[in-house]
């Protein structure tokens, strides 16, 4: 029997599930965050990863539920982008490799060639996902990362 304080992964794109993701979304939106220079200063909310999780125009959504609440969500986009998000409380439990873990799985049934995650250096929750999951590291310059994940098979020339 599994336990219900066990979190449970969806597919979150039916609509029964919106008003949990709202919720979700409410909650990061209210969380400080300091970004840039000068974010020890202005801490701010993290607006474009918000935007991201919110969209909805083509790829898909998966999140991890935990009695009736999101604890974390998942976006792939139409070209394979990923963005991820996991509640303060459950950060650094496992619930992002757990959910990026299914995500891998959706995409690839769905025929996606690769998924990129963009993220930071100031953020090592996510270069310990990348590197959990065996994505190579791009560095973008300025310290931003692309960690890519290519399904694609390796072909040879003769």
């Amino acid at each position: 029997m599994r336990d219900p304080h066990e979190p449970t992964i969806v597919d979150a794109d039916h609509p029964s599930i919106d008003g949990a993701i709202d919720h979700f979304l409410t909650e990061l939106s209210a969380e400080r965050r300091f970004l840039g220079p000068s974010g020890s200063a202005d801490p701010t909310s993290h607006r474009s990863l918000v935007d991201a999780l919110t969209d909805a125009a083509g790829g898909f959504r998966s999140a991890s539920i935990v009695d009736g609440r999101v604890i974390a969500l998942a976006r792939v986009d139409r070209h394979g982008d990923l963005r991820v998000a996991v509640t303060a409380h459950h950060r650094g439990q496992g619930v992002g490799i757990h959910l990026v873990r299914h995500v891998v799985e959706r995409a690839r049934a769905r025929g996606t060639s690769r998924l990129c995650l963009r993220s930071s250096r100031r953020s090592p929750a996510s270069l310990a996902l990348a590197t959990r999951m065996g994505c190579m590291v791009v560095d973008r310059g300025r310290g931003r990362l692309d960690l890519v994940l290519d399904f694609s098979p390796i072909t040879r020339s003769a």
